[in-house]
């Protein structure tokens, strides 16, 4: 479950208050499980579903019915860009921000999520999404995450690292400092 952002203190919590609530232990920790999803990482816990768009713990419940968990753990989890330009995910953002981390998650933007295909490039989740449609995420989920040194750079900063770093705008500054191509093959490694 933990594979799933599911804290324990929160399964805990949910599970003190459905254990009494029927006789009918495995539906107690079946809402135990759905409940501590979604108000894990105080509630801000969301994943890419196979339509690319991201959805809560309750909207995965509510479209994938009793497979959601399933769904949910084969689905990528969001992350954003934090002020130092690196990509966390919404527990990250709560165990550094702690009651603040709502404020600064919605403040931050959506994370890249670079990744190399199997192909040798260098793609964003998005890129994924786009181009290998309904297979994306067996695609993303086997692809080598790309250590990015240079997301979340401005303009400056990316000028400052030209043997690793390009300026390509995108329109948003947070993600348009992009490892050299020679540089994301050097920098990947699997997870």
């Amino acid at each position: 479950l933990l594979a799933a952002g599911i804290e324990p203190k929160a399964l805990s919590d949910a599970w003190t208050v459905q254990k009494g609530s029927t006789s009918n232990k495995g539906e107690a920790l079946k809402k135990s499980v759905y409940t501590a999803a979604s108000t894990s990482a105080g509630g801000l816990l969301a994943r890419y579903a196979k339509d690319g768009h991201l959805y809560s713990a309750q909207q995965f419940q509510q479209y994938y019915g009793d497979a959601w968990l399933v769904e949910w753990l084969e689905s990528p989890q969001e992350k954003r860009v934090a002020n130092d330009g690196k990509e966390y995910s919404a527990q990250e953002f709560q165990k550094y921000y702690g009651g603040n981390a709502a404020s600064y998650w919605n403040q931050a933007s959506e994370a890249p999520q670079r990744r190399m295909a199997e192909d040798g490039q260098t793609y964003t989740i998005q890129e994924f999404i786009a181009y290998y449609k309904g297979d994306w995420q067996t695609k993303f989920d086997k692809a080598s995450v790309v250590a990015d040194v240079c997301a979340g750079l401005n303009h400056e900063g990316c000028d400052g690292l030209p043997q690793t770093c390009q300026w390509k705008w995108t329109g948003d500054w947070t993600d348009s400092c992009v490892l050299k191509a020679s540089t994301a093959t050097a920098a990947a490694f699997l997870v």
